[in-house]
């Protein structure tokens, strides 16, 4: 049977690994003059949406998705063909759903249309039929744009809290205690 001076000293040493287990959690702190602030943020790459490159003699058209606050616009850019250059002033037009749509000049070159107008949600990609009319002429290209899989899907992300951080720690300690007792009153035993 152990004495007390043996029972004392294993209490001592389970109370020692404790405090070092519980300290050993703790984030590290830096000393005076080598505290550097908060780390910048770290860009997550995010997958570029599907594009449909199509084109004529006289123009270059790539057409994409692009998704804001839940409300999805289908973008077009459209190039002149020899020199590379915004077409600007088009009249863009789209047929889709049974109905044809006007896409609107963002900026010389881009073209903006509201997705909702041409498919619906569980569409799994867009029939392209796209007419470019300008001064020098009217072009009519057609193809299919894959839609992103993730669009009608949002991603749910729980935010670290110190209180999660909080019962991560209590919990570690928990069972570290509960370890160290298991083994204390196993020896106990023998």
């Amino acid at each position: 049977m152990a004495t007390f001076a043996q029972t004392a000293k294993a209490k001592l040493r389970i109370a020692a690994l404790l405090v070092l287990a519980i300290a050993g959690m703790q984030p590290v702190q830096a000393h005076e003059g080598h505290d550097h602030g908060d780390a910048p943020a770290v860009a997550i790459a995010q997958p570029l949406p599907p594009r449909l490159s199509l084109q004529s003699p006289r123009l270059e058209v790539v057409v994409t998705t692009q998704e804001q606050n839940g409300h999805g616009d289908l973008l077009i850019y459209a190039d002149d063909y020899a020199s590379n250059a915004p077409a600007q002033g088009l009249r863009v037009s789209l047929r889709g759903a049974g109905r044809v749509v006007q896409a609107m000049e963002q900026e010389p070159g881009l073209y903006r249309v509201d997705l909702s107008t041409l498919v619906d949600e569980q569409a799994q990609h867009v029939d392209i039929d796209l007419s470019l009319v300008g001064a020098q002429g009217e072009d009519h290209l057609q193809g299919q744009l894959p839609l992103p899989q993730h669009r009608m899907q949002p991603a749910h992300r729980l935010p670290r809290t110190r209180v999660g951080i909080a019962v991560g720690v209590i919990a570690t300690a928990l069972a570290v205690f509960v370890g160290m007792a298991v083994v204390l009153v196993r020896r106990r035993r023998k």
